[in-house]
C-alpha cells in the first residue's frame, strides 16, 4: 500500500502492508446439532501520519434445531470468550506533534436466541417482470 498527500506545503509518503485473514467452519451433527466457529485477525493500518493497532476476533456457537419441520431453533453464542477487552491503540507522528490514543473495548459477550418460523411461503416470491421498450 502506498499513501501519499502535501502536509503544510512538504510531500509525505507512506508505504506499508496490510492484510486480513479470516475463517468460518461448521459441522453439523445428528438430532439437528450444529457447532461453528469463526476466526480472524487484520494486520495494523497504515495511514499518512502512523498507523493505527492490529486486532483478532473469534466467536463460537452451538445451535438446535427444535420442533417437527425444524420450524424453531435454539442458538447460544460467545464472542471473544478468551479477550474480556480490546485495546485500541493509535500512533499519529508529525514533525510539529506526537499524538497516542489508547481505547479499551468490552469484548466478551454472550448471546441466547430463539428463532421460530411461522407459517409457510406458498407459490414462492412473487417477482414483478418489467419490460423496458426503447423508442429510436
Amino acid at each position: 500500500m502506498q499513501l501519499s498527500s502535501i502536509l503544510q506545503g512538504q510531500p509525505i509518503q507512506k508505504n506499508g502492508f496490510t492484510a486480513n485473514v479470516f475463517g468460518y467452519a461448521s459441522y453439523r451433527f445428528e438430532k439437528g446439532w450444529r457447532l461453528s466457529a469463526n476466526l480472524g485477525v487484520n494486520s495494523p493500518r497504515i495511514t499518512l501520519q502512523g498507523t493505527s493497532a492490529s486486532y483478532s476476533y473469534h466467536s463460537f456457537s452451538v445451535n438446535k434445531q427444535l420442533f417437527k419441520g425444524k420450524k424453531g431453533s435454539i442458538s447460544f453464542s460467545v464472542n471473544s470468550p478468551f479477550q474480556k477487552n480490546r485495546r485500541w491503540l493509535n500512533e499519529i507522528t508529525d514533525q510539529q506533534f506526537y499524538q497516542r490514543q489508547e481505547s479499551y473495548f468490552v469484548m466478551r459477550r454472550f448471546r441466547l436466541s430463539f428463532n421460530y418460523r411461522f407459517g409457510k411461503v406458498q407459490g414462492g416470491i412473487a417477482r414483478k417482470n418489467a419490460v423496458f421498450k426503447t423508442t429510436t
